[in-house]
């Protein structure tokens, strides 16, 4: 068979967990069977630059603006320049719209859609609408769960089911090794003089609900004085958060670390890792956790059920109920063999169904098994 030629189609690619997620992806594809080019149509951002420095061909800036007539012929004629067999679009809005459409006039074999949002409808109404007119016209969509896949059916009931794969996301379960050493470890925080510490890395906004682990922080600070609560990220919220933590008179065990780029040395700090999200789709986060061999406590949000086999390699409670996350951070913290016995689990688990290695190897297969249907 000769090579994959396999196009990324983006609106633009900031850190974040999708775009981390592409750059796992094509970092660890196949190069003797796969071309792979991105398309950015606005500012690559940072994501873009580190595929560059894999040898990715990336451009970027291809459009000058939302409704930019121009793209209707560059965009085809890009494609067929770089002889694209697979058209692959993140669901940010532009590059769904404009993905869709100029892939049917370059003639692309197959397009897919990956999806990692909950806001594949769009937040606007003509964005909605061109959506549901326009949604048959991709090869596949991937998703990233069940439950994500039964949220996109229900919002586009004329979709054909097998139009629809399941693909879990995958971390580096060698990067997250927890028994692994490292040499020249520096600039870590100092967070000694605590018994337990418990942590979460999260983009600091709305959804990420860190009111409710303050308030859990605050439970569990009653019962036990030197537990340190370990916040890595940044975002709109940070300056919320840390009043939220004054207020209720935790900020003297609160650690608000902000961005890092050592996550893996990191977790490596963490006795439990914490998530009380009310709104989520696939958090990374908590894979890295269960990769790093640490116990979990999560919101029974998006697709945590799938992630979280409750009692086995954590715990599961509802949103907002903070008392439920302070009482299973307490009794991890009190039974030190049923956090190491949680930890070794959610680490084989995570081996199993969530690896970088099993999401390349489906994506791959799902690839090749479209273009030998592929008229």
């Amino acid at each position: 068979m000769h090579k994959v030629n396999l196009t990324f189609l983006a609106s633009t690619l900031p850190v974040g967990g999708a775009e981390n997620v592409l750059l796992e992806l094509v970092k660890n594809m196949d190069m003797q069977k796969f071309n792979v080019n991105i398309i950015c149509l606005r500012e690559g951002g940072r994501m873009s630059e580190e595929l560059s420095r894999l040898g990715v061909k990336v451009t970027d800036n291809f459009i000058t603006g939302r409704f930019d007539i121009r793209t209707v012929w560059k965009l085809p004629s890009l494609l067929r320049s770089t002889n694209t067999h697979v058209l692959c679009m993140l669901n940010h809005d532009d590059a769904m719209f404009w993905g869709k459409m100029c892939s049917r006039f370059a003639r692309v074999p197959v397009s897919l859609l990956w999806v990692h949002s909950n806001l594949i409808p769009g937040t606007k109404l003509w964005v909605r609408l061109v959506n549901r007119l326009t949604m048959n016209l991709v090869s596949n969509i991937i998703t990233i769960s069940g439950i994500h896949r039964k949220r996109i059916l229900s919002t586009y009931p004329s979709l054909r089911e097998d139009k629809l794969t399941i693909i879990y996301n995958g971390v580096d379960t060698a990067r997250y090794d927890s028994t692994a050493q490292e040499d020249n470890i520096t600039d870590l925080p100092d967070l000694s003089g605590f018994s337990t510490i418990i942590g979460t890395v999260a983009r600091l906004s709305p959804e990420k609900d860190l009111d409710v682990l303050m308030k859990a922080a605050k439970l569990v600070l009653e019962k036990k004085e030197n537990a340190l609560f370990v916040i890595v990220g940044d975002g709109p919220e940070r300056g919320r958060y840390e009043q939220t933590a004054r207020t209720l008179g935790v900020e003297d065990n609160v650690r608000f670390l902000g961005m890092r780029r050592d996550i893996p040395r990191i977790l490596k700090m963490f006795d439990i890792a914490v998530l009380s999200s009310k709104d989520e789709v696939f958090p990374m986060f908590l894979l890295e956790a269960m990769a790093s061999a640490l116990p979990v406590v999560s919101t029974r949000v998006g697709s945590m059920e799938e992630v979280i086999e409750d009692g086995t390699t954590g715990f599961l409670v509802e949103s907002g109920d903070y008392k439920g996350l302070a009482d299973h951070i307490l009794a991890l913290s009190a039974d030190g063999e049923l956090a190491a016995r949680m930890g070794r689990n959610g680490r084989e688990r995570v081996e199993k169904f969530f690896s970088t290695r099993k999401m390349v190897d489906d994506i791959q297969t799902l690839i090749v098994d479209l273009l030998e249907k592929a008229p």
